[in-house]
C-alpha cells in the first residue's frame, strides 16, 4: 500500500466522502485498465493524482505512461501487459476500468473471461452510449466529424468520467458489482448492472 501523504491529499482527506478511510481505500486499490491508449491517458492521470495505488495498464509503450504519470505520482506502481492481452493473473485487482464497446468482440471478449476466471468485476465505459460533442450544421441534422480540438474535448471529458465511476465504485459510493459482473455505465454517474 502506498504511503498516504497528508499534505498531498490534504483536500481530499477533509472531505467526508472520501476521509482518512476512503484515501486509504485508494492506496490500496490495484486497477486493471484496457482501451485505446487516447481513451485511457486521461483515467491513467487522474486515477493516480487521486491516490490510487496501482495501475495495470494494456499499452505498447511503458517509458511513455513511466514518464507520464511517476513524476507526480512517484508512489504509484505500474505495470504494462501488451495491448490486446488481459493481465497475466487475476490477484489482487480490485477493479477493470474498460473503455470501449462490448460490440467489439475480439477486444471484449477476454476481458470478460478473465472477470468471470479472476473474479474481478469489470467497469465498461462505452463512448459510444454518450452524447457527443458536435453541432449539427445547418444544411443538415447529422453532426459533422470531430476536429481535433473537438476530439480532444471528447477524450478528455471521456476520461474524467471513467476516472469518476471507478473511483465512486472503489469508494464504495456507487452499486459494486460482484465477481464476473459487468457494470455498464452512461458516465452520468448510474451503472446499469448486469451479470456479463
Amino acid at each position: 500500500m502506498n504511503r498516504i501523504d497528508p499534505e498531498r491529499y490534504a483536500r481530499q482527506l477533509v472531505l467526508p466522502a472520501i476521509g482518512p478511510e476512503g484515501q486509504a481505500r485508494l492506496a490500496a486499490a490495484r486497477l486493471a485498465l484496457s482501451g485505446e491508449w487516447a481513451a485511457l491517458r486521461g483515467p491513467v492521470r487522474y486515477l493516480a493524482g487521486a491516490g490510487v495505488g496501482g495501475l495495470a495498464v494494456a499499452a505498447e509503450d511503458f517509458a511513455a505512461l513511466n514518464r507520464e504519470v511517476t513524476p507526480r505520482n512517484p508512489g504509484i506502481r505500474l505495470e504494462v501487459w501488451p495491448r490486446g492481452g488481459v493481465p497475466p493473473d487475476g490477484g489482487g485487482f480490485s477493479l477493470a476500468l474498460l473503455v470501449g464497446s462490448p460490440d467489439e468482440e475480439a477486444w471484449f471478449a477476454p476481458w470478460r473471461r478473465w472477470g468471470l476466471n479472476s473474479g474481478v468485476p469489470l467497469l465498461l465505459l462505452d463512448p459510444s452510449r454518450l452524447p457527443a460533442l458536435s453541432f449539427p450544421s445547418e444544411e443538415n441534422d447529422a453532426p459533422p466529424p470531430l476536429a481535433e480540438p473537438w476530439r480532444t474535448l471528447n477524450l478528455g471529458l471521456l476520461g474524467m468520467m471513467a476516472a469518476s465511476e471507478t473511483l465512486l465504485t472503489l469508494l464504495g459510493r456507487a452499486p459494486t458489482p460482484t465477481a464476473g459482473v459487468l457494470a455498464r455505465t452512461d458516465g452520468h454517474c448510474n451503472a446499469e448492472w448486469a451479470v456479463s
